[in-house]
């Protein structure tokens, strides 16, 4: 493992953060679609693909933040964290489950 567990979880927490904002923009959208609000609904579409364009660019930055650490698609991410966490003690694994959760 190359990089610091301390810029791995940095890089959890922005997708997270991200995946939030997407989140938060899509039920907004849902509320407007019910009430038929027209140009809301316009205006959070276009907050839902910058949203889209910010967690993509921050997804690639955390995969390859995980490539630089060591992380191999040969093997379980849940087993991969835990053992940095083991190594390290990071709380990596958490902020994992968290961004599953988010997705």
């Amino acid at each position: 493992m190359t990089a610091h567990p301390l810029s791995l979880d940095v890089h959890f927490e922005r997708v997270i953060a991200d995946a939030m904002r997407l989140l938060a923009a899509l039920q907004h959208e849902h509320g407007l679609l019910s009430a038929r609000d027209l140009s809301a609904i316009e205006q959070v579409t276009q907050e839902k693909q910058q949203f889209l364009a910010q967690l993509d660019a921050s997804g690639q930055a955390h995969s390859a933040a995980l490539r630089a650490a060591g992380y191999t698609q040969d093997q379980s991410m849940q087993h991969w964290l835990r053992q940095v966490d083991k190594n390290t003690g990071s709380q990596l694994t958490p902020l994992c489950l968290r961004l599953e959760s988010l997705m």
